[in-house]
């Protein structure tokens, strides 16, 4: 009979045991012959895909590793085959870590429009035939009018013959957890995905979007009907939105920008997450924290062994990253701004790789001794 959720291995209860013993945090799931006692955490972990025992910010860097890609169980949280905005939405009520701190920038009041209905708006410049050569700044707002919002995904739409864009901006912002955020080459279009914890109500900005005008004429800015937005309960209830058709919000002069924070700090401890999938246990690091606040970056990765460019904020770690307990990453913000860090590698629960080692020798030695105990129990049964 197919089913959604992970597969059940049979085990003796001894090596079931065992499993359990050495992973607690559930990393080998097992039903065995004997019993085993288990106690029910307080709390629900649809969305604990790192099994910690805690949905906080580790288990969306598991998220955005499997982001619209193969629906592993254990961050499926809706259980229908797809990892999007609303597992995202799902997390984001679940979450039992620490609240991020919303800048109230983000909450800017909107005057010309209340938060009467849910949905996306664009703030634009009031022309552009008279901006021909200037930079203008796009705002995107999201509107809650009563039940919070946990989590949404929305996509912009524009004419790249007209307008080029310069830069993205996610901070300030209503969401404090990224799933997507553009990266270029942009194209006619930008995604952001994202969440709260818990959700928010009210009116505020989701990204700021700066774009060179290149030719007069309307760019023609909208939001396309992909967009979406999610409760954050436990179905990840889709929110009916307002027509895109709804008018935009235009403004004299220029938008509200915050300035590029400067990177002072050169070296990072980051903890790994244990990300499962269906071929191997995968360990990976979320690097976003080490860009520009709110620029979208690339990633130039040396890990003593390879050199490698990426865009994804998640890295994988390579087998020599994980050796040498650390690499080097070099950030290349959209707006020009460029860092060097040193990244060392905490892993969770140990603090030298001789421990690993002999957590893993120790995993050995009770396999070998649970094998030796089933083949004594089958050679007496003959």
């Amino acid at each position: 009979m197919a089913t959604k959720r992970p597969a059940r291995i049979f085990l003796p209860a001894l090596i079931a045991a065992c499993c359990l013993a050495i992973f607690p945090g559930g990393s080998v799931l097992a039903a065995a012959t004997g019993s085993i006692p288990f106690t029910q955490p307080p709390f629900s972990t649809t969305c604990d895909a790192n099994h910690d025992g805690v949905v906080d910010g580790q288990d969306v860097t598991v998220l955005k590793l499997y982001w619209k890609g193969f629906p592993v169980p254990d961050i499926d949280c809706t259980y229908d085959g797809s990892i999007d905005a609303r597992d995202l939405a799902v997390l984001m009520g679940e979450w039992t870590g620490a609240v991020p701190v919303t800048d109230a920038q983000a909450m800017w009041a909107m005057e010309t429009r209340s938060a009467s209905a849910d949905g996306y708006q664009l703030a634009l410049p009031a022309s552009f035939d008279d901006r021909v050569g200037e930079r203008v700044t796009v705002l995107l707002i999201l509107s809650a009018s009563g039940n919070p919002i946990g989590a949404g995904e929305a996509a912009i739409g524009f004419d790249p013959t007209r307008v080029t864009v310069h830069a993205v901006r996610t901070s300030p912002s209503l969401w404090t957890e990224w799933a997507e955020r553009p990266k270029p080459p942009y194209g006619s279009r930008l995604v952001f995905a994202g969440g709260r914890p818990h959700g928010f109500s009210g009116t505020g900005i989701v990204a700021e979007m700066d774009f060179d005008v290149i030719a007069p004429g309307n760019p023609d800015f909208h939001i396309e009907d992909s967009s979406r937005a999610f409760r954050p309960d436990a179905a990840g209830t889709p929110i009916n939105l307002f027509s895109d058709q709804a008018p935009s919000l235009s403004y004299e002069g220029s938008a509200p920008s915050p300035q590029a924070a400067e990177l002072r700090a050169r070296t990072v401890t980051l903890v790994p997450v244990h990300a499962p999938t269906p071929e191997s246990p995968v360990w990976a690091v979320d690097l976003s924290s080490l860009a520009d606040p709110g620029e979208t970056a690339s990633y130039e990765i040396d890990d003593g062994v390879s050199h490698a460019v990426q865009l994804e904020d998640v890295y994988v770690l390579s087998r020599a990253a994980i050796d040498n307990r650390g690499f080097r990453v070099t950030v290349h913000s959209a707006s020009g701004f460029k860092a060097d860090w040193q990244v060392n590698l905490a892993w969770p629960g140990t603090s030298t790789a001789g421990e690993l080692w002999s957590r893993f020798a120790s995993w050995i030695l009770i396999e070998v001794a649970a094998a030796l105990v089933l083949a004594i129990l089958l050679f007496r049964r003959r």
